[in-house]
């Protein structure tokens, strides 16, 4: 039929029935309107410029169930808002008991595929979703849009995967929602200027993102990932095998977490951060304040003052690391891309098995490789220090901590150390145990208080 294309078993209906002509010059909104209001179960976007004014509204309650696919469609939003506005009526969770009949019969499972969607007025938007449930969006391009997929109030179990979103303001804006369940896969999430994906305020449970590229997304002043916590928690997630990237001089951080208050750092927590390679950033690789419960492990970090920052947090481990001065990846022969691993106000916190290759965290005056300060009960494990400029591990008002089995010893390149363990101001009650050190030009092991202990440390 001239107004139908196969799509596996069901037929959608050529958007051209409803008169749309997708030369890029004359408006098709009126028309499109009409075919997502249509209630058929599909609708098919031939190849061609689809010009809209004003945001296609998919009324999932009122129109049915509802699936657009595209092959070579662009849709050119010329107006504010979103070009797509897909909204239900869910109220309830993932449990089938909470699926209304209504919810079950005509809004489950919307499907965006296949399209692209360009931005060209600066507050034109790409697709927000409101009230759905099992919605998909997939093989499909956003770009030059206010925000590229932007949820907002109630939803529950998205999947976005195998999309490019690239050079919005900000790529995938979860905004002061109420969402459980959403995984992000296999795209590309770059250049977007004021963060790649943002979460702000609202609950959020279940956040997966993993297998993608998400890069450069810092121009102003964003990260490729930033969680700003709200009253509200944001809970339970992973990012893994991501490649997360910027161009250095850009941004604060690659990985951002921040919790909703300092006296509280209960509100983001029970995530974990692994099997990433995390990158070039002016600040911070991965910056986790006012945050209880993370994991941070397995990744490859370089190119920035500090590779991992944590601040008045607690429930902290962060192992198996390798953050390494690879010379083929420094801008400045002179200068390393590793900055090493701070820890502040935190307590209840575990660096087990990381490798530091030629770090220049700290200064002539105080700090190093691996710094702590105003921390308690840490955990420092099995580290390899190799090359540190300054000191490989410095510990400033920190008690009831342990450094054990750890290597710290000069690097290529490093012309001397200062001192392979330093303790300082207010420290106590710290343990140091079957080290191997090297003595720098401070010495190897600097002890402040008679507190501490030292023994079967082995210095060379």
């Amino acid at each position: 039929m001239a107004h139908e294309r196969r799509i596996t078993d069901f037929t959608a209906i050529n958007v051209k029935k409803y008169g749309v002509v997708g030369d890029g010059v004359t408006d098709d909104t009126a028309c499109l309107q009409e075919a997502m209001r249509g209630g058929d179960n599909a609708i098919f976007l031939p190849p061609g410029r689809y010009l809209i004014s004003h945001s296609l509204d998919v009324d999932l309650g009122a129109g049915g169930k509802s699936a657009i696919y595209g092959a070579g469609a662009v849709i050119i939003m010329t107006g504010a808002g979103p070009a797509l506005r897909l909204r239900g009526c869910h109220q309830g969770t993932s449990n089938p008991l909470t699926v209304t009949a209504e919810t079950d019969a005509r809004e489950i499972n919307p499907i965006v595929q296949g399209i692209e969607i360009q931005g060209r007025h600066p507050e034109a938007d790409g697709i927000t979703i409101k009230g759905t449930f099992k919605a998909t969006i997939n093989q499909t391009f956003i770009r030059n849009c206010r925000y590229g997929i932007h949820a907002i109030e109630r939803n529950r179990d998205l999947l976005i995967d195998t999309c490019h979103i690239y050079n919005n303001r900000i790529g995938v804006y979860l905004d002061h929602v109420d969402f459980h369940q959403i995984n992000i896969s296999d795209s590309h999430i770059s250049h977007n200027h004021a963060g790649g994906i943002k979460v702000v305020g609202g609950a959020i449970r279940n956040i997966q993102i993993c297998g993608n590229d998400i890069e450069y997304n810092h121009k102003e002043g964003g990260s490729d990932i930033w969680f700003i916590a709200g009253e509200n928690a944001i809970r339970e997630g992973a990012i893994v095998g991501n490649t997360i990237q910027a161009l250095p001089g850009e941004g604060e951080a690659n990985i951002r977490f921040e919790g909703y208050v300092a006296k509280s750092p209960n509100k983001i927590g029970f995530f974990s951060i692994s099997g990433n390679h995390i990158a070039n950033q002016s600040k911070t690789n991965i910056w986790i304040k006012n945050s209880r419960g993370i994991v941070i492990e397995g990744n490859t970090l370089q190119g920035a003052e500090r590779n991992i920052v944590i601040e008045d947090s607690m429930a902290i481990v962060c192992s198996q690391n390798t953050l390494d001065d690879n010379p083929d990846y420094r801008l400045n022969k002179k200068v390393s891309n590793v900055g090493g691993i701070v820890m502040q106000n935190s307590r209840y916190c575990s660096l087990q098995g990381n490798l530091l290759v030629g770090a220049i965290g700290g200064s002539l005056e105080r700090g190093g490789a691996v710094e702590a300060s105003n921390c308690a009960f840490l955990n420092i494990n099995g580290c390899t220090i190799i090359g540190p400029h300054y000191r490989g591990i410095w510990l400033e008002d920190v008690t009831d901590s342990v450094v054990a089995n750890c290597i710290v010893a000069p690097g290529e390149g490093v012309d001397g150390m200062l001192a392979a363990i330093a303790e300082t101001g207010c420290s106590r009650r710290n343990l140091f145990s079957a080290n191997r050190l090297n003595s720098g030009l401070q010495g190897a092991l600097m002890l402040a208080s008679a507190e501490s202990t030292a023994h079967g440390n082995l210095v060379s």
